[in-house]
């Protein structure tokens, strides 16, 4: 069963889409509004977006552009459908990269199809550097309490890119996001590791349009790091690593090492 967006502000439309998708058992959600549309993704993500081109005043691209432009949402399978294709129109979509292109009327089975294709995306796998959460008390289990801490900072580190944003210049607030993305990493959680480098070096450039929707993908990032080890026994958050803090300075004479960004 796929979890699908439909973005569509005819009511006869979407009622018709929704129709098909959950005959053949899948959970659809539909909505006429892009803002709506884009806070049903990031609340409750989805597997599929299908969007109408034409929205009554809204275009279907604003919404591609929008999920195209965030770190978790860039890989999302997206199907568009409409009444007529222009050549400007098709290749906007193209450019802004879709699974599918449908042209009104679209029957079943092609919507089936595009279902089953999304099915198999593996749009979500680089989220995290292991294929399955690591047990507690195992092998790895290091790596789970990492998880566990940065889980349990997720107040104190939305609190810190909110700061950041009000305040891209302060280098010490630039540092302490830095230490979340090494953290992050370390502990295999690379989606995480990605937005607050990406939020890092936004600050460090004096980019303050580009902080708000990196904001957004780390409460998206954390609250799946929340659901993750919810799901699973002894998941209780418990402290294991330092607290968020900028990276000490070393002493004078002392070697300094290099990272790879």
């Amino acid at each position: 069963m796929l979890n699908i967006i439909v973005l569509e502000d005819d009511a006869a439309s979407a009622a018709l889409v929704t129709r098909i998708f959950s005959s053949h058992g899948h959970a659809v959600r539909a909505t006429g509004r892009i803002d709506e549309a884009w806070r049903m993704l990031r609340e409750e993500s989805a597997d599929l977006l299908v969007l109408d081109t034409d929205l009554g005043g809204e275009w279907g691209w604003d919404m591609l552009e929008r999920v195209r432009r965030s770190v978790v949402f860039r890989e999302l399978p997206v199907i568009v459908y409409s009444a007529t294709w222009k050549r400007e129109i098709v290749r906007r979509y193209m450019l802004l990269g879709v699974q599918g292109l449908l042209v009104k009327p679209y029957t079943p089975a092609r919507l089936m199809e595009e279902a089953a294709r999304a099915a198999e995306s593996t749009w979500r796998e680089p989220f995290f550097d292991f294929p399955t959460l690591p047990a507690a008390g195992g092998a790895d289990a290091t790596r789970r309490e990492a998880l566990q801490a940065l889980a349990h900072d997720e107040p104190l580190i939305l609190d810190l890119v909110a700061r950041l944003a009000n305040n891209c210049g302060d280098i010490a607030l630039q540092a302490r996001v830095s230490v979340v993305a090494e953290r992050a990493r370390a502990a295999g959680f690379s989606l995480l590791a990605e937005i607050a480098s990406k939020v890092a070096q936004a600050a460090i450039e004096l980019k303050m349009d580009r902080l708000p929707p990196l904001q957004q993908d780390m409460e998206f990032a954390l609250g799946l790091l929340r659901r993750l080890l919810s799901s699973t026994p002894s998941a209780s958050p418990e402290r294991t690593v330092p607290a968020i803090q900028p990276p000490a300075q070393p002493s004078a004479g002392a070697p300094v090492r290099s990272h790879a960004a």
